[in-house]
């Protein structure tokens, strides 16, 4: 684990290790709540910063399975 990502709360971690199953319109949901738990300052950038990498790195791998499927 990187030095960035152990300084995250556990339940921020928790957050991120799900996200690793979700499906687009669940990454949306939780998109909308990073947002709004930033403007509320109830999370850190840093936190909001980890979330948004692991959303794009799940995103990046449903593009990847969906023309992986088109393709055969």
């Amino acid at each position: 684990m990187s030095e960035k990502t152990t300084n995250l709360r556990a339940e921020v971690k928790k957050r991120i290790a799900q996200i690793e199953s979700m499906t687009l319109v669940e990454i949306q949901r939780v998109m909308m709540d990073c947002m709004s738990e930033l403007s509320a300052g109830r999370m850190t950038a840093c936190e909001g910063n980890a979330l948004h990498h692991a959303l794009n790195k799940r995103v990046s791998i449903l593009g990847r399975d969906l023309v992986a499927t088109r393709e055969s």
